[in-house]
């Protein structure tokens, strides 16, 4: 087991570098549950996305992919024969879009959204036998956002520049999952389901600058979400891994009271990964990921206009004493897509993503 399963974090950090389907981010992955006892794991990653376009009035050129980094931290321990708890800290969902331009000259000029969150998942895993695990948590979760929707496309239909604040609102789900293990080649499938998470939060919202609704509320959801984890070994030294996802994002509504129309609009999310895991000595190993989000509606949200993707992540581990650092890096072929606003349209095409990771994993 330890001899095939060398390469996991290297192609874990590497399959969650692309940009995600929706405002997802993470991935919510709970790999780290399946760690070594007393280990602690600490990634960094930077996605530098590459979304260009050209609206229909004046033929505004945009660039409005904003680069964003991704922090994690996990914890794994085993507390009892047999239980094993998990602590995961990461930033589950998010958006950074901003439209240059001026609004008052072209199509989207102004327009953007900034969303950010947080959460804490506290996760229990219970093996049953050798080859049988299930476990649960609980998941705090935190979400802000700021929107702005402007440029002649809004303008009209609006009554001038649109700004709305959704204050951080925090609130609980839970997640619950089982696998499925034969150590002696490595093969583990485990499978996790997360629950929608209800927030209600605090809104301002301007239109032309002029405070229409203070204080005002929100109610929405966090969608829920399904993930689907796959590995075993194949060869000497090799490892096949595999993963779906899908997010449940049409659940999503955000409407606020003034504007009374959805700020998301997106469609239900699903990514594909497969990959190959390679030891080459005692302390390196490699790995290859490809990944993949089949397109949807090619009408899609100002907010987010990309539709599909296709990405091939390169990553490496290399164990110095008791600290194991993995590294990656992955590029990603964004779909074509037209941000739609009442039909008018603004087309964007030939985009990709550029981004980089670092996870260091430690045992006490």
């Amino acid at each position: 087991m330890k001899t095939l399963a060398i390469s996991v974090s290297a192609l874990a950090l590497s399959a969650s570098m692309s940009m995600g389907a929706g405002l997802d981010r993470s991935g919510q992955s709970v790999s780290s549950i399946y760690s070594a006892d007393g280990t602690v794991g600490l990634s960094y990653a930077t996605i530098n996305p590459s979304v260009t376009g050209v609206g229909t009035v004046a033929a505004t050129e945009y660039d409005v992919g904003k680069s964003y980094t991704m922090t994690t931290f996990t914890y794994t321990n085993e507390i009892s024969d047999g239980l094993t708890l998990g602590l995961i800290v990461d930033q589950p969902y998010g958006a950074s879009v901003l439209y240059n331009g001026d609004p008052l000259a072209s199509s989207l000029g102004g327009t953007g959204a900034e969303l950010e969150s947080q959460a804490l998942s506290i996760i229990g895993k219970y093996d049953i036998n050798e080859a049988v695990s299930v476990h649960a948590g609980l998941r705090r979760q935190s979400v802000e956002a700021e929107v702005s929707l402007d440029g002649i496309f809004y303008n009209g239909s609006i009554g001038g520049d649109y700004d709305a604040t959704i204050e951080k609102s925090s609130s609980s789900g839970w997640l619950i999952g089982a696998a499925y293990e034969i150590p002696d080649i490595a093969l583990r499938v485990s499978a996790t389901y997360f629950t929608e998470v209800e927030h209600s939060a605090n809104t301002t919202e301007t239109i032309a600058g002029v405070v229409a609704d203070v204080p005002g509320t929100v109610d929405f959801v966090t969608p829920s979400a399904f993930n689907l984890d796959f590995q075993t070994g194949i060869a000497a030294d090799t490892l096949l891994t595999a993963s779906y996802r899908r997010s449940n994002y049409s659940d999503l509504d955000v409407v606020p009271n003034v504007l009374a129309s959805d700020l998301v609009n997106l469609n239900d999310a699903q990514r594909f990964t497969l990959g190959v895991g390679r030891r080459f000595s005692d302390d390196l190993s490699g790995s290859v990921t490809l990944s993949y989000e089949p397109e949807g509606d090619e009408l899609v949200s100002p907010l987010g206009p990309t539709n599909g993707l296709m990405g091939i992540s390169v990553g490496a581990r290399y164990t110095v004493g008791e600290a194991i650092i993995s590294g990656g890096v992955n590029y990603s072929k964004l779909g074509d897509a037209q941000a739609d606003v009442g039909g008018n349209r603004a087309d964007f095409t030939g985009n990709s993503s550029l981004s980089f990771g670092l996870k260091v994993e430690v045992g006490f």
